[in-house]
């Protein structure tokens, strides 16, 4: 009986306080056509932006805080994508 609450407490403790998972979530996406595209005619969008939420979450207690991130990424006419950090457009969404 002993040694079966043991197993028992260490799992709940395992669970409550070990592991936890990186967690990502999208929270909106957009394409926009660059500065000029309209001019030249294409009416084809070659951004895409991306905004995700990542944060920590354990089993029992749930996600923290995590952060809001934004990405823009550029389409090539082969459709390989080059992506890059908006580092300020990050920072907005995240206030110290």
């Amino acid at each position: 009986m002993r040694t079966t609450s043991l197993f028992l407490l260490a799992g709940l403790a395992l669970g409550t306080f070990g592991c936890s998972t990186t967690m990502r979530s999208l929270t909106a996406d957009a394409w926009v056509a660059p500065p000029g595209a309209e001019s030249k005619g294409s009416g084809i969008a070659h951004n895409y932006y991306l905004t995700y939420w990542e944060g920590n979450c354990k089993p029992v207690l749930g996600c923290g805080a995590g952060e809001t991130k934004v990405k823009r990424c550029n389409v090539a006419p082969d459709n390989s994508m080059t992506c890059t950090d908006e580092a300020e457009a990050s920072k907005a969404f995240n206030p110290e």
